[in-house]
């Protein structure tokens, strides 16, 4: 196993875990959680609101983020439930700099991994979602992301590091 699916792992139970704590005190229903139960699926009626919420999460990792490459990485590569997103998702990022390629492809020291681990929506509006960069063995971060759709548009309202590396 490599380091980094070790540590996408263990966020996924940290994830997990912090689901079923917050569901017992009646903080947030799991019942609409993608990705805790075999990964976030891109099928059914919120396949495009999924594509969106991802895009504009990406998009907040890609220029807030604690690694030390920042824009500079050779490459951006993406996860979504240790999956490489769908076609769909990876072509609204055409023409970006640096370029983003699925997850598979990525390599230590060849750039910047992106992931989003969880979505959990909590109502039709507003999304937390579970996710962070890795960078290295000794650059990578766990964040809970919180997103709301304002004017039919997805962004990013909070951003709380839960570990860094």
């Amino acid at each position: 196993m490599s380091r980094f699916a070790g540590a996408v792992r263990n966020g996924a139970v940290i994830g997990l875990f912090a689901c079923m704590l917050l569901a017992a005190g009646g903080g947030l229903s799991c019942s609409r959680d993608e990705g805790a139960k075999g990964g976030i699926s891109f099928e059914g009626e919120r396949r495009e609101d999924l594509l969106d919420v991802c895009e504009a999460l990406f998009r907040h990792q890609f220029s807030q983020n604690a690694s030390a490459a920042q824009q500079d990485a050779a490459a951006y590569f993406l996860f979504v439930s240790e999956q490489d997103p769908p076609a769909a998702l990876l072509d609204r990022f055409a023409g970006q700099r640096p370029p983003v390629q699925p997850g598979s492809a990525f390599e230590d020291g060849k750039g910047l991994l992106f992931r989003i681990d969880r979505i959990v929506w909590l109502d039709r509006d507003t999304v937390e979602a579970e996710g962070g960069y890795y960078e290295g063995n000794l650059s990578s971060s766990g964040n809970t992301y919180r997103l709301r759709r304002e004017g039919g548009t997805w962004k990013v309202i909070s951003d709380e590091m839960n570990w860094i590396s």
